[in-house]
Parts: C-alpha cells; sequence; structure tokens
C-alpha cells in the first residue's frame, strides 16, 4: 500500500513539475501528459458567456446611476411634512425603473428646498429628512422637484 502512495505522489510531483503546467504562456502542449493538457487550455464557453453579460450588466446599472426621476414617474406622489426645523420628504416608488430606488438629495437656498432624484440599486427609505437652517422659519418654507430637464414641480405640503 505504501509503495502505491508513494508512487502516485511521485507522479503528481513530476505532473506539477512539467513545464506545460509551471509555464502556462508555454505553446509546447503536445509534450505534456493527457490529464495536464486541459489545465493549459482555456475554457472559451466562458469567455463567451462572460463577454455577453459583461454589457448587458453595465448596461443594467447605468440605467439605474443617472439623475433622471421625475417627479411623474414616482407613484404615489411625493409629499413632504414640515415639523420644527425639519422637512421630511415622503418619496414615492419609481414606476419607471421598478428594479431601482430613488435617491434623493437636497439643497436648502434661502426658503426653498430644492430636492433631485437619482436611480440607484441599493435600498432607501421612502422618507428623507432634511434640516433646515437656523434663521429659516418652518411656515414660509417651500419643497421643489427639480426634474432632468431643469423643469421645477411644487411638492404639496401635508400636515
Amino acid at each position: 500500500m505504501k509503495m502505491v502512495l508513494s508512487l502516485i505522489t511521485v507522479e503528481a510531483i513530476e505532473t506539477l513539475n512539467h513545464p506545460a503546467v509551471t509555464n502556462p504562456t508555454m505553446k509546447t502542449e503536445r509534450h505534456a501528459p493527457a490529464h495536464c493538457r486541459r489545465l493549459a487550455m482555456p475554457d472559451f464557453r466562458m469567455s463567451r458567456v462572460a463577454a455577453t453579460l459583461l454589457p448587458l450588466l453595465t448596461a443594467f446599472l447605468a440605467g439605474c446611476a443617472a439623475s433622471d426621476v421625475k417627479y411623474t414617474d414616482l407613484q404615489p406622489a411625493t409629499t413632504a411634512t414640515i415639523t420644527g426645523d425639519t422637512v421630511t420628504v415622503h418619496l414615492g416608488s419609481d414606476m419607471r425603473a421598478s428594479a431601482c430606488f430613488t435617491r434623493p438629495k437636497a439643497t436648502v437656498e434661502g426658503r426653498t428646498v430644492y430636492i433631485v432624484g437619482y436611480r440607484t440599486l441599493r435600498e432607501q427609505s421612502h422618507n428623507f429628512v432634511v434640516q433646515l437652517p437656523v434663521s429659516t422659519s418652518p411656515r414660509l418654507v417651500s419643497v421643489v422637484w427639480v426634474d432632468p430637464d431643469g423643469s421645477r414641480v411644487a411638492v404639496p405640503i401635508t400636515k
């Protein structure tokens, strides 16, 4: 039994030291033992599958990273609630790209909160909180959604 194991070990070591195994760029595979030839040959079927899936995945991810969420794409309609010095924006779901979530970004200029929506694959909360500056009176605040074409839509404020 020991002799069989030692013969297998010697054959395995000889296989690992074979030039076709240690140097994968070597083109003389006909000199390699039959069980080594498979290790040196690339699998082109996998390359074709990867070459087909990679552009599809890239296009899908690029479509979800765009800042093209219109106010009318969100259902139910986006609304805002003002409580003290915070504005809570209640986002609807994006009906145009259901696999994506809407990630809002807000800027406060004077008494107006401007919101822009970006598509993302990461799950996002439907409630978005914006902290108002101390100098801003909550009663005079307006919330505006900025569409990709630059048009502005007033977001209804609920109580």
